[in-house]
């Protein structure tokens, strides 16, 4: 979204360095919209807050390596998958309070044919992980999940929550407190008033303090879901300004 909206002044951005991407999964198309903007100057991330391991992008843009002196990852095969991706199993090495031991983190790695530069590990081409999806405004606007993530997340009595954007102007917001918790209807309140503000005049919330949580056919409880199929106009960003 920030590549989109500096495209006009990307002559004026020369001093960027470097770009950053992290928490989410990087698709090829927003790796190109960022890249259309900034020149080739992404470096992808991958990490996670166990944390049990760590695999950045280097200089040569052609892939992630993984920061050996921070976790012990292991890529094994799994049933349907294709020839070049591995189950990423990771150990910790920095957490001695509460160490990860072969800790399936539920991500895909996709490898290439070449080890990474240490030798130690091969090179990895993508990581498929967590994507959320964004929160669409009735004029087409995108809401990123994190900014909602670290509200929500200062919140000790919230033990889960899901945004269902159930149609263009309507979203629900599920959330299950914690077992004792006193004056729940004081903490809806101030959650309602910081979501709304985020939100802006055009969406419609509405909040449901429950344990039931929507999921998917996989069986998954996605934190940010879209129950509704946008117009085409809305659901597709803008298209890419040739270079």
């Amino acid at each position: 979204v920030l590549a989109e909206l500096a495209w006009p002044r990307r002559e004026a951005l020369t001093c960027v360095r470097g770009v950053f991407t992290a928490s989410e999964t990087l698709s090829d198309r927003e790796r190109a919209s960022i890249e259309r903007t900034f020149g080739r100057k992404l470096f992808d991330w991958y990490g996670m807050t166990e944390p049990a391991v760590v695999a950045t992008e280097r200089l040569t843009h052609d892939g992630l390596e993984v920061n050996w002196e921070y976790g012990f990852p292991e890529f094994l095969e799994g049933e349907g998958l294709e020839a070049d991706q591995r189950r990423l199993v990771a150990t910790s090495l920095h957490n001695p309070v509460m160490p990860f031991i072969r800790y399936d983190t539920g991500d895909l790695a996709t490898l290439a044919d070449e080890p990474d530069a240490a030798g130690l590990y091969p090179k990895i081409r993508r990581m498929a992980g967590r994507k959320d999806e964004c929160i669409l405004t009735p004029d087409g606007g995108r809401l990123p999940s994190l900014n909602f993530y670290s509200l929500l997340q200062t919140q000790a009595d919230l033990l889960r929550f899901q945004f269902l954007q159930s149609a263009a102007d309507r979203v629900i917001l599920k959330l299950s407190v914690r077992p004792g918790a006193r004056a729940v209807d004081r903490l809806v309140a101030e959650v309602r008033e910081e979501v709304v503000r985020r939100l802006g005049p055009s969406l419609t919330l509405v909040i449901e303090v429950t344990d039931e949580f929507w999921r998917g056919p996989d069986g998954k409880t996605p934190t940010f879901k879209r129950l509704y199929q946008p117009p085409p106009a809305v659901a597709s960003v803008p298209a890419l300004h040739p270079v």
